[in-house]
């Protein structure tokens, strides 16, 4: 029993590390790059989009998998509703964050409105990931956390170091940024599908709100 929590809180100190050094990283290579302006733009950006996407979580993630852990049949339909649920939050999160960038970036350059909006649109993979992360928790497969997450950070960073050594700027950097979560998403959320939640149909959308505290 010890052993096994060393190991899944080590997986987890891992993942964290890998998340972390990857936006550090990136911060470097946009900084050396591209100039300090630029590593402004982003720093912008990623604010925006981690704000953004943490409004989000709601605690779905911690709920499913307690819920999943008291009993493991429900998980199917817990992790149905709570993606279908993200997907609603996270277009409405991005309808809010359009809304505000025009009032708080109006007097910028509509490059920077730009980017923050493109890399704002992680908001929805990043939501889904972080859902299926919750049931590799679940479902104690905590080493899958540092792998997933790590293929996103060497495709973010692999791509972004080909575009800036052909010259590329920071609006082919957000399109980089997009599709390294979407990549993520599809990867995690296969993952899923494929071994731990057999159907997802909208018609099973009930949520549980007499446990949602």
């Amino acid at each position: 029993m010890l052993k096994r929590l060393l190991q899944d809180t080590s997986w987890s100190i891992v993942a964290g590390l890998v998340a972390r050094s990857s936006n550090v990283l990136l911060f470097v290579l946009i900084s050396w790059f591209l100039g300090s302006h630029a590593a402004g733009v982003y720093t912008v950006a990623f604010s925006y989009s981690l704000i953004t996407t943490h409004l989000t979580f709601w605690g779905l993630d911690q709920l499913l998998v307690r819920e999943t852990a008291k009993d493991p049949a429900s998980q199917n339909k817990f992790f149905t509703n709570f993606l279908f649920l993200r997907i609603v939050l996270a277009g409405m999160a991005w309808g809010i964050l359009y809304g505000i960038t025009r009032i708080s970036l109006a007097h910028t350059a509509p490059e920077t409105r730009q980017i923050v909006l493109w890399v704002g649109l992680t908001v929805l993979p990043d939501n889904i990931i972080n859902l299926c992360e919750a049931v590799f928790i679940a479902n104690q497969r905590m080493a899958l956390l540092p792998w997933t997450r790590a293929l996103v950070t060497l495709t973010r960073l692999g791509g972004a170091l080909l575009l800036l050594f052909a010259g590329y700027g920071l609006t082919a950097l957000a399109w980089i940024i997009l599709a390294s979560s979407f990549m993520g998403m599809a990867v995690t959320l296969g993952i899923v599908l494929w071994r731990y939640v057999k159907s997802v149909s909208y018609t099973h959308l009930t949520l549980p709100t007499k446990r949602i505290v």
